[in-house]
């Protein structure tokens, strides 16, 4: 895997229980798997010129640990499989400094007719 993002965790991303909310280990998800397709020449650009759209349709997360303001999260992540209609993506958010796992994504995409055969992480 390879080090695809890395942010720190802003103090408007934590929930009511001191802890970086679900949504945003997401939305880092999102950007690490924008940051993949665009080092396979993938990127807005080139998407809008073939009238494609990243599109997902499945995504399985496990949340391991919490995450707290300040912190690192590194996000890493790969290929797991590829194929002529679907395209199967791994992401593994965890802490830039510690290198503990936080949180993982199994993401899977297919072709849809007239669509790219890419997918999106959530």
């Amino acid at each position: 895997m390879r080090l695809l993002a890395q942010s720190e965790v802003k103090p408007d991303e934590i929930d009511h229980l001191g802890h970086m909310n679900v949504r945003f280990y997401s939305s880092r998800a999102q950007e690490a798997n924008q940051a993949l397709m665009a080092s396979f020449g993938l990127d807005a650009g080139e998407l809008a010129a073939r009238g494609a759209k990243l599109v997902q349709s499945d995504t399985y997360c496990r949340y391991h640990r919490e995450q707290f303001a300040g912190s690192t999260l590194a996000v890493k992540g790969g290929v797991l499989s590829a194929a002529p209609d679907a395209l199967s993506l791994y992401f593994e958010l965890d802490n830039g400094r510690s290198g503990h796992p936080r949180a993982a994504a199994d993401s899977r995409g297919r072709r849809r007719r007239g669509r790219a055969s890419h997918c999106r992480a959530a």
